[in-house]
């Protein structure tokens, strides 16, 4: 079964660079399952409740330049990450 989660323009905004809790894909993962309980590391590691998660191979590098362009952007201007990175929806591989 594949879940989809958006991480949306709001996770964007409200996301931290450099935080592998607080990342717009952390913040999105934090609201689908209902736990503040979520890491997100920089290559695109998922952790929700201690438990790793499959991201579908075919977004696996999606995933990771998404979290690269969104610390590196955040880092050097705050505004230009919301020029950089753009919602899409994140596609989880449950069993």
């Amino acid at each position: 079964m594949i879940r989809l989660i958006d991480i949306t323009s709001k996770h964007i905004e409200e996301g931290v660079g450099g935080s592998c809790i607080q990342c717009p894909i952390a913040l999105a993962l934090q609201n689908e399952y209902k736990t503040i309980d979520v890491e997100v590391d920089g290559e695109g590691n998922l952790l929700v409740n201690k438990k790793g998660l499959l991201i579908d191979y075919n977004q696996q590098q999606d995933v990771e330049h998404f979290i690269e362009l969104f610390d590196e952007t955040y880092v050097q201007d705050e505004n230009l990450y919301m020029e950089t990175v753009k919602p899409f929806t994140l596609r989880i591989i449950e069993r």
